[in-house]
């Protein structure tokens, strides 16, 4: 009679109560409690008290172990699936026994989201959501900008480097890499060629064919230079106007020479037509070689100027050649008080040959 009483007890309560076993297994649920949960009647006892929650945390979980071990009641807030939808609630749950059976007595109670206090924390909490999201997104676009100002700064740095005609490097460009290239062969003690080339005639060009035909003309002459040149180390570039610059290292020269007569016929074989030409009847270039093994007492601009003596030499010569700058060697010829210096010139003369149309010639005088 006794226990009849406290079941009718529980049931007649307002508030929903549950008495769960220490496995978290539904024993009872009061009227209010099936009102709540159970939208179709259906009895709650057998089922898990575990499935009623929306998320299983930590912080739950130790709710749950402690109010299984304590006498008195430990409260939690926390969000359960009711009949009507996700609903807040105030978990109320102390350790009963009978006998030596343990049971979780747990008393739920609405959270009133209305509450000033409540709201206000809503409020707070969607607020600081948006501004995360805000910060997240600030995040992101500065990362974008970042990465396009990076884009941006390689494509300034290779305009700044590149001739935006014929597509090949620029004085600039030139000027840093033979400063480099210079140091480089002098520590490692290797030869240094450089070409100074020069598109003959090429005011004529310009006069007689236009300046349109003039900027094709100096890109096709470029494209056919960077074909020569096969090592990734070897290095082109435009110099200013219709004059070129290309870099050998570790060259000696006869290999430059070779490289040289190589560009001479690429150039030639294009077949652009010159009818302006004093040389001949298709564009052609003049090369001035100088080839030379830095040293601490010389400069790089040393052989830029000796290359452009040899380049002055081969227009004065007629043009469509290579002229290898010699210096003036000092030799000891063991006479006494009879110190003599050995010149050597170079001359160079345009071949008959068609397919050839120009050579080296050297001489040395005494």
């Amino acid at each position: 009679m006794t226990e009849k009483i406290y079941l009718n007890i529980l049931q007649a309560l307002p508030e929903p109560i549950l008495v769960v076993s220490l496995n978290q297994v539904i024993l009872l649920a009061n009227n209010a409690a099936h009102s709540i949960f159970s939208s179709t009647g259906e009895d709650l006892k057998g089922t898990c008290f575990s499935s009623l929650f929306v998320d299983r945390s930590a912080k739950l979980d130790d709710w749950i172990q402690k109010a299984a071990t304590s006498s008195s009641f430990v409260s939690e807030q926390t969000e359960l699936r009711t009949s009507r939808g996700i609903m807040p609630f105030v978990l109320n749950g102390c350790t009963v026994r009978d006998g030596k059976q343990a049971y979780v007595l747990i008393r739920l109670k609405k959270a009133d989201a209305e509450h000033p206090t409540v709201r206000a924390l809503s409020v707070r909490v969607n607020k600081l959501q948006q501004e995360i999201a805000m910060r997240r997104a600030a995040e992101e676009r500065l990362q974008e900008s970042l990465i396009e100002l990076e884009r941006a700064k390689k494509q300034l740095e290779q305009l700044a480097t590149i001739d935006s005609l014929t597509g090949i490097p620029n004085r600039r460009s030139i000027d840093e890499t033979l400063q480099r290239e210079w140091l480089k062969a002098m520590r490692n003690a290797e030869p240094l060629a450089v070409m100074m080339i020069d598109i003959d005639h090429f005011k004529n060009y310009n006069d007689f064919y236009g300046h349109q035909a003039g900027d094709m003309c100096l890109k096709q002459v470029a494209h056919a230079i960077r074909t020569v040149l096969r090592r990734s180390t070897d290095y082109v570039g435009r110099y200013g106007g219709e004059e070129f610059l290309v870099l050998l290292t570790n060259s000696d020269s006869e290999k430059a020479k070779k490289m040289a007569e190589k560009l001479c016929d690429a150039v030639r074989h294009l077949n652009i037509p010159h009818f302006a030409s004093r040389t001949a009847d298709v564009v052609t270039i003049s090369v001035g070689l100088n080839v030379i093994t830095p040293m601490p007492k010389l400069s790089a601009s040393l052989v830029i100027q000796q290359a452009d003596e040899a380049l002055y030499e081969a227009k004065r010569n007629g043009r469509n050649q290579v002229v290898l700058h010699q210096k003036p060697v000092k030799v000891n010829l063991h006479r006494k008080n009879a110190p003599q210096t050995l010149k050597l010139h170079e001359t160079s003369a345009k071949c008959k040959s068609p397919s050839s149309r120009w050579a080296c010639l050297f001489r040395a005088e005494m």
